[in-house]
């Protein structure tokens, strides 16, 4: 008898086992564990530098009052984004920088530095790669102002200036269409189904510009976040998070990686669902060495 029920025991675990992956095998699809890519060592070591030392010339300008230092910080951190410009981490390190400008509030009409700056490089006609940077730069520091006129002033200005390195130089127009569609779109709590669809189709054009690169898996992982947390289209959802994880390799986003972000939206599905069994199949699924893996598994088991 006792044999009998270990039997029984042991065939109920190997189920179960099973039973855990079935969602892997049961549209002949497999989903990849985003635990097996390992982040490349240089790259966390240059986004972890690159953080802490933006951190600290923040917090310096903080305690002196001054906003100059960041400001100047800001201005002469040195980035190859020639060598970079496929990769996502490039819009990260952009994004970080414009972030901590806009939330360490200065007010860009009485700065002299950054009025300098922007009139040197905002307007002029060159958009060669050796002068690129300074186009994205003057973008950063255009992101903020005191005063709520000319942050509507400076939206349209900012809009232009990455329409125009769109126009005038194609190497680096995914980047620029990333930080015009996302950065500078709006992501309401409620959208119309027109502005969904414009979201959309402006991610596409991002992806368009270089289907294969890093930047147009991220707009997919976007387009994946629209289906699920504003359109609800579930079944789009599940079709374009097969196509991410079938067309692009896994790659480091600066903080997470792509399976990892496309998993989470996953997971926010199911959560809508109310379907536990795979919420907790995807977040078997996340890499833990990511740097918001804890708060989200955290997050989704105690839901």
């Amino acid at each position: 008898m006792k044999q009998l029920l270990s039997i029984k025991s042991f065939i109920f675990s190997v189920l179960l086992i099973l039973l855990s992956f079935s969602y892997s095998y049961a549209d002949d699809f497999i989903y990849p564990n985003s635990n097996d890519f390992i982040y490349p060592e240089y790259e966390v070591k240059f986004i972890k530098d690159f953080t802490c030392n933006l951190e600290n010339a923040s917090y310096e300008s903080d305690i002196k009052c001054d906003d100059n230092i960041l400001i100047d910080y800001v201005l002469k951190f040195k980035f190859d984004i020639d060598s970079n410009k496929n990769k996502f981490y490039t819009i990260f390190i952009i994004k970080a920088l414009a972030d901590e400008l806009e939330n360490n509030t200065y007010d860009m009409a009485k700065n002299e530095i950054a009025k300098n700056f922007i009139i040197q490089h905002e307007t002029s006609k060159d958009y060669s790669d050796s002068n690129i940077w300074n186009k994205f730069l003057a973008w950063i520091i255009m992101r903020n102002s005191t005063q709520a006129k000319l942050n509507t002033y400076f939206l349209k200005r900012r809009k232009t200036l990455l329409n125009n390195i769109i126009i005038n130089n194609h190497n680096y127009s995914a980047i620029a269409s990333f930080l015009l569609y996302e950065n500078e779109g709006l992501w309401p709590i409620k959208c119309s189904e027109e502005k969904i669809h414009k979201s959309i189709e402006n991610y596409k054009k991002i992806i368009a510009i270089n289907p294969n690169s890093e930047i147009a898996g991220a707009a997919s992982v976007l387009i994946l976040s629209m289906y699920i947390r504003y359109s609800k289209e579930y079944n789009k959802a599940i079709q374009q998070c097969k196509d991410i994880i079938t067309k692009y390799k896994n790659f480091y986003y600066g903080t997470n990686d792509l399976y990892f972000d496309a998993y989470i939206e996953m997971i926010e599905m199911y959560k809508q669902q109310n379907d536990k069994e795979k919420i907790i199949f995807f977040l078997r699924k996340l890499n833990k060495n990511a740097s918001d893996y804890q708060r989200v598994n955290n997050f989704y088991l105690s839901y």
